[in-house]
């Protein structure tokens, strides 16, 4: 394989969703997301730099997150801003979510 086609493939989701939703008007939209970009940067790209809001799944990729969410839902809270404040941004909506094995959207 060519080593051009080997950098092509180190080029992800992740490096590219802020550079691709630069591009467009989010201001006040709902952003959805699966589990590879729940990541922090992004949730404070999304709500302070462009004024969004998000949807984010998490699985058991991230164990400590996911368990945080798991209690949460199992004391039987519902998500109003911020349920996993190292991850979720005060700004975000609440999120409409239901329970699936391995993972949550929040």
């Amino acid at each position: 394989m060519p080593v051009e086609d080997d950098k092509v493939k180190r080029t992800n989701e992740i490096k590219t969703a802020i550079p691709l939703l630069d591009a467009i008007d989010i201001e006040g939209k709902d952003i959805t997301a699966d589990a590879l970009l729940t990541q922090r940067k992004i949730a404070e790209y999304l709500v302070r730099e462009r004024k969004a809001h998000y949807h984010f799944t998490v699985k058991n990729n991230q164990p400590g997150l996911f368990e945080d969410i798991a209690f949460y839902f199992r004391i039987g809270r519902t998500p109003i801003l911020s349920i996993a404040s190292h991850l979720i941004t005060a700004g975000s909506k609440p999120a409409k979510f239901g329970s699936l094995p391995n993972s949550t959207t929040i």
